[in-house]
């Protein structure tokens, strides 16, 4: 292979792939990036055997390509490297399983692996095939990935759920502390798919730039889906754990008996003041007062009591209390300026919904129970 690139353009290839690099300690060879010049194309690939990255670039794109072929070299420390390196054109040549570059009056040989060992691509060619407009599909992934806890060791509740229904694709997160629902229409869609992505390899999507007016297909097969846009693909296992039953733990319309709305950041302001603690312990109290909600919480650095004007009020009158960083992230993937609160009870999920968006949003937080109750 023997290759000519732009410094910035190779650079950038790199630090999106890099996100998928794995660690040493899976298999030595998947901690490399694979280079591969082909058919008038550079891509640059990477996989910890659970998600793969592709970043294709196009000869007429900053790349000169001289003499086909592939290397796989180190891929933390190459993306270094490069990164490093001056502005202007980089030349790349493999040596046996090496490679060379060669930036200015300088060349320096990296250490490579046999990329005839790279692990091969999972084809999906032959699956489910739709198209759907990338802002719609960031804003709703960005509207329910918080609540997937990163953190978490059981992968589907790290996973976000895309499930196509009559004409849209629905996409669920949940950690079983909290939910975030979201619906995007896609006219003419199949219904009855349900694809469960893990939420790292969602977060390497929304974490990528991608051209506004682009369109993301969808892809997937059986155990395997893809989000490929422009020039970049991100392909995943699925999830084979089935999805729970999110609409069980949502609250029926007639089971509501309190109801109000409020300015969202009023009240994020007064529950992120209400959450700060020295000892990590953010338990919010909210109590309900006809036309106005109390915020307070009490932990070692001392009380907070705050009032925030509500309306639209009716119903019950009860406290209920919440982690307070679970309510502040829910809060946040809100874009409205009002939010409507919804409860059925002091122990059940209260509902915050977006104002002229109720129909496409839902976000779930269950409660803390306190000993008032």
């Amino acid at each position: 292979m023997k290759v000519t690139i732009d410094q910035k353009k190779g650079a950038e290839a790199l630090s999106i792939v890099s996100k998928a690099v794995a660690s040493k300690d899976i298999v030595p060879i998947a901690a490399g990036i694979k280079i591969e010049a082909s058919a008038g194309k550079l891509s640059f690939e990477a996989t910890d055997l659970e998600r793969t990255i592709v970043n294709t670039i196009n000869e007429a794109d900053d790349v000169k390509i001289q003499e086909d072929g592939q290397c796989v070299i180190p891929g933390k420390y190459f993306t270094e490297f490069f990164r490093r390196l001056p502005d202007g054109e980089i030349g790349i040549e493999t040596d046996g399983a090496n490679a060379l570059l060669r930036y200015g009056l300088n060349e320096t040989t990296i250490n490579g692996y046999p990329a005839e060992e790279f692990p091969e691509r999972n084809s999906i060619e032959a699956g489910t095939d739709i198209k759907v407009k990338a802002t719609d599909l960031r804003e709703a992934l960005n509207k329910v990935i918080y609540a997937a806890d990163s953190k978490n060791k059981r992968p589907i509740l790290n996973s976000v759920l895309f499930e196509f229904i009559k004409n849209g694709i629905a996409f669920v997160s949940s950690d079983s502390h909290r939910l975030a629902w979201t619906l995007i229409a896609v006219p003419g869609i199949k219904p009855g798919t349900q694809l469960v992505l893990p939420g790292k390899m969602i977060n390497d999507f929304l974490k990528t730039s991608v051209p506004l007016d682009a369109e993301v297909q969808i892809c997937s097969t059986e155990n395997t889906a893809s989000l490929k846009v422009d020039n970049l693909c991100f392909i995943t296992r699925l999830i084979e754990d089935k999805f729970p039953n999110y609409k069980a733990v949502i609250p029926k319309s007639d089971s509501i008996n309190l109801s109000y709305k409020a300015n969202v950041a009023q009240i994020k302001g007064a529950v992120e003041r209400a959450s700060i603690s020295k000892n990590g312990t953010n338990t919010v109290k909210i109590v309900h007062k006809h036309d106005t909600i109390e915020i307070n919480s009490e932990n070692e650095s001392g009380k907070i009591n705050e009032i925030v004007p509500i309306s639209e009020s009716s119903g019950e009158s009860y406290h209920i209390a919440f982690n307070g960083k679970y309510l502040v992230e829910a809060l946040n993937a809100i874009e409205t300026e009002e939010v409507f609160f919804r409860f059925s009870g002091a122990r059940s999920p209260a509902l915050l919904l977006p104002f002229e968006e109720q129909k496409r949003s839902i976000n779930l937080v269950l409660p803390i129970r306190i000993k008032e109750q």
